[in-house]
């Protein structure tokens, strides 16, 4: 090789040194900002995150006292920290760095926190805060439909948000993401599960609620006042019937019936009813305007009512709604008590015992009690029609007497079915396990008195899936809680001796399995027992009887088997009682 080849070369060599030193210094120095950028984005992120969270509780403490002015000032701030947030996470660098192994989760988590609370702050809270909670509620009577229905696009816009957010944290699993970055996440997620549902109800809610409170024509509504002291399926005997009308948002008391008023032990019932209801409740529940809430399915009741009402009154009935005292003890809790025309004042503490128990040592006849039972419910309805109540304790009472069953309705319109779709207040079991695999018990006082005002019961439901077919076993202690010496006490009405001993009481009891299932067996305090089933709302159901003498319990257990796939989350309906009834779900360890 030449000397003037070997110089030749040299500069080659060199060059590609200074190229490779060159593309070497870009990708440390590109790699050292991506770096950079991910620290602070990291560090901006979790700082606004952080300071946002304090925020998130004040907005809500806001939001309930109906701080109109300090929610403005809140949810600003509020926004401010999540729109930083997201900004410093939302760049090609931070969703390259989501693909990373190990930390990918991580930057991931931050990111979808930090979008999620943007979504919550900009596009819930924010449109939330002009909404002017007590514009909602009605005035001498009349809601204004015209500030209800400029509302619906805030709230409808929120719900979407909130649905956004959620979406967005249930693609996070902080086992895979660091500490201390978990913690203010779950905080979120906990903050936007919590209200998410809720919200959701209410967007869907509110767009029928214009109609509802008759902004298109009267709508027609009768009130069922159901009385816990004598259990039925649905909750307890009909003790007095109220028809309210709702005309261009002004919503009035129109006529009010006792359960006398009606023809009662009529020869044929007053409409056709499914044989599998006659099966197990008897031809008497469309006979006795008492009896008419004794199945779980409060459609059912409802069509029974509408036909009582229009057979003896005429007219039309868009909806029926159904409360118990429980229920108004706690709106009674929001609007304060209310003043019966006897002079009792009927406050959150005392209605249920007053309504429950003292009322028959008061009034002795039967139509007495159903006049103060008329008067308690229509006391309650002035108070919430003149708007002097807190919305906010108010919505969450009927959220929680509709979740305990105490609030039920049915209506006849197909927009408000479909909004209430899947929630408790329409009173029915899910018609397939897809979502929820659910049994139910429910009790049928059989006393002839008011003796369901001492009962006490309580419901173990277990799964077992370890086999190829599942079995599910509902377990229910059923007390009677009457003492002999407080038994010679009671008022006649109350404790009758008409069926049973003077402080016995009587009970049938329904046992619901799941949607396509069979029944295996059934248990009276540890024996097995002969027992069939009939299908009902595509279920087996059981009817059992149990006789408890004061102071006595006893436990019956039902078996049943399969049921239609796939198997969703086990949850046990129930009547409601007088007082809570605990409820526990356990799975058999395979």
């Amino acid at each position: 090789m030449t000397e003037s080849g070997s110089r030749r070369r040299a500069p080659r060599t060199r060059t590609r040194r200074i190229v490779s030193w060159s593309v070497f210094g870009v990708l440390s120095a590109a790699l050292l900002a991506a770096v950079v950028v991910l620290g602070l984005g990291a560090f901006t992120a979790q700082r606004e995150l952080t300071s946002a969270l304090p925020i998130i509780g004040t907005v809500q403490k806001q939001f309930q006292t109906q701080d109109t002015a300090g929610l403005a000032t809140s949810t600003a701030e509020l926004a401010a920290h999540a729109r930083k947030a997201h900004d410093a996470t939302d760049s090609l660098v931070w969703h390259a760095a989501e693909a990373l192994p190990f930390v990918g989760e991580t930057f991931h988590a931050i990111g979808a926190a930090a979008g999620a609370a943007d979504s919550l702050a900009d596009g819930a809270l924010v449109p939330l805060s002009r909404v002017d909670l007590a514009s909602l509620r009605p005035t001498d009577g009349r809601f204004d439909l015209a500030t209800l229905s400029s509302y619906i696009p805030e709230v409808q816009h929120a719900a979407g948000a909130f649905r956004a957010a959620r979406a967005e944290l249930d693609s996070v699993d902080t086992d895979r993401v660091l500490g201390r970055v978990a913690g203010p996440i779950e905080q979120i997620r906990s903050i936007v599960n919590d209200v998410e549902p809720a919200m959701s109800r209410v967007g869907r809610i509110m767009p029928a609620l214009p109609d509802a409170l008759g902004a298109s024509g009267p709508r027609t509504y009768l009130l069922v006042s159901q009385n816990n002291a004598e259990a039925r399926g649905a909750g307890g005997v009909t003790s007095a019937l109220t028809l309210i009308t709702a005309d261009a948002g002004r919503i009035t008391i129109t006529a009010q019936a006792s359960s006398s008023d009606f023809e009662n032990n009529r020869a044929e019932p007053i409409v056709p009813l499914d044989p599998a209801v006659v099966g197990l409740y008897t031809d008497k529940v469309a006979r006795f305007v008492q009896d008419m809430t004794s199945m779980p399915d409060f459609a059912e009741s409802a069509t029974i009512a509408r036909a009582y009402w229009t057979d003896r009154f005429g007219g039309k009935v868009d909806a029926v709604l159904s409360v118990d005292p429980i229920a108004l003890s706690y709106i009674i809790g929001s609007t304060g008590p209310v003043t019966l025309p006897d002079g009792t004042e009927l406050t959150a503490d005392n209605a249920v015992k007053v309504l429950l128990s003292d009322v028959y040592a008061k009034y002795p006849d039967n139509a007495e009690q159903d006049e103060y039972f008329a008067a308690a419910a229509s006391s309650v309805f002035d108070k919430i029609a003149s708007g002097s109540f807190d919305l906010v304790g108010f919505a969450d009472a009927i959220g929680r007497a509709a979740a305990e069953r105490r609030i039920l309705y049915a209506p006849d319109d197909a927009t408000q079915e479909a909004a209430l779709a899947g929630l408790p207040v329409l009173g029915e079991l899910p018609a397939d396990n897809a979502q929820q695999t659910a049994v139910g018990v429910y009790i049928n006082d059989l006393t002839m008195a008011k003796l369901s005002y001492y009962t006490d019961m309580a419901i173990t439901a277990t799964a077992d899936t370890c086999q190829a077919t599942p079995t599910y076993t509902t377990m229910l202690t059923f007390a009677n809680t009457l003492d002999r010496k407080t038994s010679k006490t009671l008022p006649r009405y109350v404790n009758t001796g008409r069926r049973f001993p003077k402080g016995t009481i009587g009970t049938d009891i329904m046992f619901y399995g799941p949607v396509g299932a069979k029944l295996v067996s059934a248990w009276y305090d540890g024996t097995s027992i002969a027992a069939s089933s009939i299908d009902h709302l595509g279920r087996p159901a059981i009817r059992l009887n149990i006789i408890n003498k004061p102071g006595q319990s006893h436990i019956m257990s039902v078996v049943f088997a399969g049921g239609s796939a796939p198997e969703g989350e086990l949850v046990v309906d129930h009547t409601p009682m007088v007082r809570d009834t605990p409820v526990a779900i356990e799975h058999a360890t395979c």
